[in-house]
């Protein structure tokens, strides 16, 4: 562990520590990543997957969508067992179109989860960096006689060195690699997710978000063309007369009398 300088830092040194403890707890230390196939985020949506289970479960209790029940019961990207095994057959039977879309989304959903660990594990090594070189700036200035006084201070030299951290990492390949594999695979997972929720909604009888861009097309459409029949002609502009002198005939000149 890194020393702050001496008993008069051992504040900043408790900071410290307790600011690496609770880091060691959001990054799953106690608990890795790959014990359950879940990072730090895994539980982001949850609640959000919790609530449409139970709608469209209401749904199928009815007995109106039961066939199409695997389509939203999806287990976690890292299930196992029947639920993993069920993942992993192919299509099969009047459901194999319904069986491969959920297939499709669950994993881009994997995949948006795996990318999400990798880039909080390299936040979490992020700030465990800043704190170290926030516990040997301290100390450097403890021993040049002008060390942290108070909190305000130590939150400037904490931002100071998080970052100088963070520009050695935002500047490298594999940090933009990373960042960019992330934004792609939730671009996928979204397009995968409107696709189910289109087939969602066309079960429950509902109007679906491509229908509704449709139906506005088509009102914008038919505004632009009735303001177009009903709207009066523009008027024409009064014809403008030639400028210029009027033309005069030439005088005949008389001939002289013989």
């Amino acid at each position: 562990m890194t020393s702050t300088g001496g008993p008069a830092n051992d504040w900043i040194q408790a900071w410290i520590d307790g600011q690496k403890a609770a880091l060691a707890r959001w990054s799953g230390e106690r608990q890795p990543a790959g014990a359950t196939g879940r990072g730090p985020f895994a539980d982001l949506f949850g609640p959000a997957f919790a609530a449409a289970q139970s709608v469209f479960g209401a749904a199928a209790a009815s007995g109106a969508t039961a066939a199409h029940w695997p389509l939203w019961k999806m287990p976690s990207a890292g299930a196992s067992g029947a639920a993993g095994a069920w993942w992993d057959l192919p299509g099969i039977g009047p459901l194999r179109e319904q069986h491969a879309a959920a297939q499709e989304m669950a994993a881009a959903l994997a995949e948006v989860e795996r990318l999400t660990a990798e880039m909080g594990g390299v936040m979490a090594r992020v700030h465990a960096e800043t704190l170290d070189l926030l516990a040997r700036r301290a100390a450097e200035h403890a021993n040049q006689g002008t060390p942290v006084q108070d909190a305000k201070a130590l939150y400037d030299l904490w931002v100071e060195c998080g970052e100088a951290t963070y520009a050695k990492v935002a500047h490298s390949e594999a940090y933009c690699r990373l960042q960019a594999d992330l934004c792609n695979a939730g671009i996928r997972f979204q397009a995968v997710e409107r696709q189910q929720m289109e087939r969602w909604l066309k079960l429950l009888d509902l109007p679906t978000r491509s229908e509704v861009n449709t139906l506005n097309l088509r009102i914008r459409e038919l505004q632009r063309r009735l303001e177009a029949a009903t709207s009066p002609p523009p008027p024409k502009a009064p014809a403008r007369k030639r400028a210029g002198k009027p033309v005069v005939a030439p005088k005949r000149k008389s001939r002289p009398k013989t």
